[in-house]
């Protein structure tokens, strides 16, 4: 593989439309791409300006893959009805518009939208390859335009015939009933209620809210009628979260937002964390819920220089170490250290392209460094450990890894298939070669997942069943060696109280501290530092059920610490209280790459794969060896539960199993286990990077450090969807098949391609549209906007034209603080305006067909205030803001 490649683009010129590509240094001319090169896209333009087609450079050469492209369809009123995602076998020139690629371009999954008389979205339809509808989303809206139901049919049998409003369930098949979700709106288009499972008996009021008169969210109302209240500064910066009381209401009417809110329970006015800023909008203070504050200091281009801890009664001052931050002249953070600005830490090195080259870890006066290395465009082909011992990636022409290489000897190779899944994993071994096979259906679904080890014994294939919503209906498996056998059958309640902490889990009680840390589970009592990190476990002792007043007297069982970064690097495990374990734990980003002891041995190193979303160790060394026979290969489940791990030869080492929601079986072993996160077996937990999880109860012991913005139950584990979904961060669901993957993507399009017009602003703004959100929400299965839809968002938003940025001409600091405009305020404008455009076009406008927009800029001297506000129609904001 090359490691010289050009670098391409395609970029639109004007409202001509024209694919132009810019071939590297090869020439510095615009040009029309009318044949292949690699590494050079291709987008179509009609006569208008809309994209109607891309072609994705040949990935292999003379190999059998060829251009992924796309085709998309508009109807007459200029709204996309069909998006196709396949292969074009030749490369089609400018001059052959993608609706004539005719049999040339094969077709793997269509994406079909109809629309109403008003223009706005009725269904959404996911075909196969076999152009076989597997997934249907209807829409309705309120008298206002608004989205009111999103349905997704769970019923493919009846989709020709389905209700006329997206409110009312529809015929039941065997999959269950329609999934819906209602939205409730305010006068002003703000959301009241979002409710779930609409037209059942297990229908919830998922969240309710309430609003300032500014329009910020004032309460957050859960399911079970727990109220939290948030508070405003004069600027509407948050600078209070109330807590709910521990006491949940007493009967809870959910019926209305109205009902809903004035039946909620109390808000603890006692519990709360404070937020403080400066004049430029940094936060300075974080007062959290045990009184204990943390203070922040920035320079003058506002980055933070110095955190500083507080000292807590009880918890060790290596807990309470203030953090110091360095930049270069580029902003690029160049070191974080405890204590001072020459203390242990990290230090980070970058190229002139702000690639970071180099990292070291100073932590107790260690000296170990990671350096990388990247082709021409921007991957990462190499990164070399502490003792100079290398590993390096190739890629494809579409950026893939497809080799994975110790030094120079291939260890690993990756192939995909036409649409771009993975066809094959393998793994060279001097005897054999282990590979894992998945096998899809016709909408890109995996269908079945097959490791094929040497010993034929050992061989496991894993077969996968779907419903409707695209969620797994059954998992089957032909080999027993990897099913978790430690079932018990038993009856357990839970109680809860108004902060969604369990109380109590059959006969185990509950404790937890003023910052919501559980700190007692009947077995075990549990310490956490002052930003609501673990840092010990001990038994718990007899009599020791005080919550008030638990003793961390007993016996050590697990001790924890951090570096600077927020990252697990010290652990020691203990046997009836003496030492057994001594860890220091080296990181290359988030990913564990090493593991040495108290001395400074290396016992393990770990190397991983490339995806951005979830976590993917592929191999362990056991030892500082890297000879053959210490390699081992880690081989996952779907969830990427480490199930197999296999030595040089090929041949099992261990097999794991684990439950629903991560419980071990006895026989388990390695660092990377449930779901690839780290196994702390003294702890009996994972360390997943923000919280840890505690598999037997099935949640995190900590709240969600990011609040309510992906569950609103702080403690919940994806959304309670084990199978389905994955957290590799302890902040954020992400689902784990393609098709949700792949929906999520058509939702992102539709989402900038329909309601925004085919322009973009403020990302913020969109993404925060009661619409956006609902459909976002709908298609990941959440109550939250799903980040795997921002994510998939990102290339559509690259696309489209956006306004002048320059450097503006006021100064940074001096700038008003940018802020898209409330509901309330966009209603009022409208009314000002008299219902007209701002732009004088004499276009009808309302809450579902403007934008809010600012007449001067922020880097103008512009202000978010109603003289510098103008509600226009869509395709008024689209011209404003087109690139000419």
């Amino acid at each position: 593989m090359p490691m010289n490649r050009a670098r391409a683009m395609t970029a639109r010129l004007g409202k001509i439309g024209l694919a132009i590509a810019s071939i590297g240094a090869a020439s510095s001319a615009a040009q029309a791409q009318s044949s292949a090169s690699d590494y050079t896209s291709a987008t179509r333009y009609d006569a208008v300006g809309r994209t109607v087609g891309t072609i994705a450079p040949d990935p292999d050469g003379t190999g059998p893959l060829k251009h992924a492209a796309t085709r998309t369809t508009y109807d007459a009123a200029g709204r996309p009805i069909k998006v196709e995602t396949g292969e074009l076998s030749v490369w089609k020139s400018e001059t052959v518009v993608p609706s004539a690629w005719g049999a040339d371009f094969t077709v793997f999954t269509t994406a079909e939208t109809t629309y109403d008389a008003m223009g706005r979205k009725l269904t959404d339809i996911v075909k196969g390859s076999d152009g076989v509808a597997i997934g249907l989303t209807q829409y309705s809206y309120d008298s206002v335009g608004r989205l009111e139901c999103a349905a997704v049919r769970m019923n493919p049998a009846v989709y020709g015939s389905l209700p006329a409003d997206a409110c009312t369930l529809g015929t039941e098949g065997s999959d269950g009933p329609d999934r819906i979700t209602k939205t409730i709106y305010d006068a002003a288009g703000q959301v009241l209620q979002v409710r779930k499972a609409v037209g059942t008996s297990v229908e919830i009021a998922d969240v309710t809210y309430s609003y300032t008169t500014n329009g910020q969210i004032e309460h957050v109302v859960d399911a079970n009628g727990n109220k939290a209240k948030m508070e405003y500064d004069g600027h509407d910066r948050q600078t209070k979260w109330i807590f709910p009381s521990k006491t949940g209401p007493s009967s809870f009417n959910k019926a209305t937002p109205a009902s809903a809110l004035s039946s909620a329970g109390a808000i603890n006015t006692a519990d709360y964390e404070e937020y403080a800023y400066d004049d430029n909008g940094n936060r300075t203070s974080l007062r959290k819920r045990d009184g204990s504050t943390l203070t922040y200091t920035y320079d003058n281009l506002n980055r933070i220089t110095v955190k500083t801890v507080p000292s807590r009664a009880g918890l060790s001052s290596t807990h309470t170490r203030n953090v110091y931050y360095s930049y270069d002249l580029r902003s690029l953070q160049t070191a974080i250290r405890f204590d001072s600005a020459s203390g242990d830490g990290s230090i980070s090195v970058y190229d002139g392209f702000g690639r970071m080259i180099s990292v070291t870890d100073t932590m107790d006066g260690a000296n170990r460094a990671l350096s990388y290395q990247y082709d021409d465009n921007g991957n990462r082909t190499r990164i070399t450990h502490p003792d100079n011992r290398y590993w390096q990636i190739e890629y494809d022409g579409l950026n893939r890894a497809d080799r994975l290489l110790q030094t120079t000897t291939e260890i690993g190779r990756m192939s995909y298939t036409s649409r771009g899944l993975v066809e094959k994993r393998e793994y060279p071994y001097n005897q054999f070669n282990t590979v894992t096979t998945p096998a899809y259906d016709s909408a890109g679904r995996t269908t079945s997942l097959a490791h094929d080890l040497r010993n034929t014994a050992h061989d496991i294939t894993f077969g996968y069943d779907y419903i409707a919503s695209g969620q797994l209906s059954h998992v089957s498996r032909n080999n027993e060696t990897y099913t978790w056998d430690g079932h018990v059958d038993l009856t357990r309640t839970y109680t809860t109280n108004g902060l969604n902490q369990y109380e109590s889990a059959g006969p185990a009680s509950f404790c937890y501290d003023a910052n919501g840390n559980l700190t007692a589970d009947g077995g075990s009592v549990y310490l956490y530092d002052i930003e609501n990190r673990l840092v010990e476990k001990r038994s718990q002792g007899t009599g020791n059920t005080n919550c008030a007043s638990l003793s961390y007297a007993g016996a050590l069982d697990a001790k924890l610490s951090y570096d600077p970064l927020g990252r697990l690097y010290k652990y020691e495990g203990y046997a009836s209280g003496l030492p057994t374990t001594h860890l220091r734990f080296l990181y290359d980003g988030d990913a564990m790459v090493a593991e040495y002891n108290a001395s400074g041995t290396m016992l393990r190193r770990y190397v991983h794969g490339t995806n951005a979303d979830a976590d993917d160790p592929l191999i362990e060394y056991d030892g500082a060896t890297t000879i053959a026979g210490k390699r081992r290969f880690l081989l996952a489940n779907h969830q990427g539960s480490i199930i197999a791990v296999t030595g040089y030869t090929g041949n099992l080492l261990h097999a794991n199993t684990y439950d629903e929601y991560g419980i071990n079986g006895s026989t388990n072993d390695g660092r990377f286990q449930y779901t690839g996160q780290a196994w702390l077996p003294e702890l009996g937990m994972y360390y997943y990077k923000a919280r840890i999880y505690s598999p037997t109860l099935g949640r995190f012991l900590q709240t969600d450090p990011i609040g309510y913005e992906d569950q609103v139950n702080l403690y919940a584990y994806v959304a309670n969807d084990p199978i389905n979904n994955v957290d590799p961060t302890g902040t954020t669901v992400l689902c784990t098949n393609n098709y949700c993957k792949e929906v999520a993507k058509e939702v992102a399009s539709g989402i900038f391609e329909f309601f925004v017009g085919d322009t973009l602003t403020e990302v913020k703004q969109v993404l925060d549209n009661p619409t956006v959100q609902t459909a976002a929400a709908v298609a990941c299965g959440l109550a939250k906007p799903c980040k795997l839809v921002k994510k998939a968002a990102e290339p559509v938003i690259k696309k489209l034209p956006k306004p002048p940025w320059g450097k503006g001409s006021v100064p940074k600091e001096k700038r008003a603080k940018p802020r898209s405009f409330t509901a309330k305020e966009r209603e009022a404008k409208r009314a000002e305006q008299g219902g007209k455009c701002g732009n004088a076009c004499g276009r009808d406008i309302d809450a579902s067909n403007s934008q809010g927009h600012h007449i001067k800029r922020h880097s103008d001297g512009g202000t978010t205030t109603s003289d510098n506000h103008a509600e226009v129609c869509l395709k008024c904001h689209k011209e404003i803001h087109s690139p000419d």
